[in-house]
């Protein structure tokens, strides 16, 4: 994960802080001194993040951008202010467009870019070549893309044969 080098978000009429990732939370915190938003998270994970960041008031979703999006919409007034989404280079859903329906405002940063790998890490190989890896966690359809790719390149797949893969979300 890259922080985004001289970003400095502008808060000055920010009602509310969105937060669809704990990269995002991360990303934001160093960017930005700001802690005393509310910020509506999309899952848990991310909302405690963003909580342990000195975020004083943390709202979670427990799901997905969906989930987010009905959160948002119940809890805030569009006409109270922008909404600050602080994104990376690639998103999952459109939470802006979604939010606009809703007649709010939204300004979408892109604060973080996530560099897939170009190789397994020493560690992972030893542990596939010898079939000790029973889960794998995936966070995105692209790391679990990477991941795959990763592996057959590297000639491990059959390592792969006796573990389970546990997903952030269907996609």
């Amino acid at each position: 994960i890259r922080h985004r080098a001289g970003v400095v978000p502008r808060l000055d009429g920010v009602q509310a802080l969105l937060l669809t990732s704990a990269n995002g939370a991360r990303a934001l915190a160093a960017a930005a001194q700001e802690r005393d938003l509310p910020v509506y998270a999309v899952g848990g994970a991310t909302a405690r993040t963003a909580a342990w960041l000195g975020f004083a008031a943390v709202e979670s979703a427990a799901g997905n951008v969906e989930d987010l999006t009905r959160l948002v919409a119940d809890s805030l007034d569009p006409k109270a202010g922008t909404l600050y989404h602080a994104a990376g280079t690639r998103l999952a859903g459109d939470l802006a467009g979604r939010l606009r329906e809703e007649g709010f405002t939204v300004m979408r940063e892109t604060l973080y870019e996530a560099e897939a790998a170009t190789k397994l890490p020493a560690p992972a190989k030893e542990e596939l070549k010898t079939g000790r890896i029973d889960l794998a966690l995936f966070f995105s359809p692209r790391t679990a893309a990477a991941f795959v790719t990763l592996v057959i390149e590297a000639g491990l797949a059959s390592g792969c044969e006796r573990a389970a893969a546990y997903a952030l979300s269907p996609a």
